[in-house]
């Protein structure tokens, strides 16, 4: 098996990207998570169980210093209400040090708020804000990836 000579400049780093919400950019993130769920169900096969692939759904939180009332103005006015708010991320990665100068760039659309933080406070600690969201992953656009 052949060793891959990848030097460790070439992991990536979060410090260089960019994360928006509706085209405006979040520039206080500290932090963004974002994952794919596979649905399964076990499928009963003589004395083994197998698995079956029935959907798929996506879940993230965005960590964000707290300088404004964002998720408050954003969500509540209309959650209040009863209806819904569907926005976009869309996030950027953009790393100096990557292979050749590539860039990732993926957006996620139609995405829904699952929860946020109204407040979080601890005495002596700067604030920040937790921005939970769902959405459907084949609603997604990749438009640029990073190619090793």
């Amino acid at each position: 098996m052949a060793k891959n000579n990848i030097e460790g400049n070439r992991v990536l780093n979060g410090a260089s990207g960019t994360i928006y919400v509706d085209n405006i950019e979040l520039a206080t993130l500290t932090e963004i998570n974002v994952k794919i769920e596979v649905e399964r169900k076990d499928i009963k096969w003589g004395m083994g169980t197998k698995s079956k692939i029935t959907g798929i759904k996506g879940s993230g939180d965005l960590k964000l210093d707290k300088i404004s009332s964002f998720a408050l103005r954003k969500f509540l006015p209309s959650y209040i209400k009863g209806k819904d708010v569907l926005f976009s991320i869309t996030a950027d990665l953009v790393d100096p040090d990557a292979i050749g100068g590539q860039t990732e760039r993926w957006t996620i659309n139609n995405a829904w708020s699952s929860g946020f933080d109204l407040l979080a406070l601890s005495r002596g600690e700067t604030l920040s804000e937790s921005i939970s969201f769902g959405f459907d992953p084949t609603e997604t656009d990749t438009t640029d990836s990073i190619n090793a």
